[in-house]
């Protein structure tokens, strides 16, 4: 596992928890989502997502802070989660940053 700062690892993560919490609760009281997204807001999907943040929380380049790390991921993973189409890609608005590689690559299991 790559070294990374525990306070902006910690920052990050409470960041990205926070938002996800709050983003389940705004779903669940829409009746378009209710049904229809309950996989993602169910423990099992806020877990699942969770897993995948604290993965991404060892990638966070050591230049960039928890808040713009949290806000750059957050914008991919809530864009991609409901399936938006970019509207102007240049924007980098549900890209995948860069710091986050194909498929979490850069978290490696052999370096723990």
């Amino acid at each position: 596992m790559r070294k990374a700062d525990a306070s902006k690892r910690s920052d990050f993560l409470w960041i990205v928890q926070s938002t996800y919490l709050a983003n389940g609760i705004n779903m669940a009281a829409q009746d378009a989502y209710r049904d229809q997204r309950r996989h993602e807001y169910s423990g099992l999907g806020v877990k699942n997502e969770m897993c995948d943040a604290i993965k991404a929380s060892y990638l966070i380049p050591a230049d960039l802070d928890a808040v713009t790390a949290a806000d750059e991921y957050l914008t991919w993973k809530l864009f991609a989660q409901r399936d938006l189409e970019v509207p102007n890609p240049e924007e980098g608005r549900g890209q995948q940053p860069r710091w986050v590689t194909p498929g979490f690559a850069g978290w490696d299991k052999s370096q723990e």
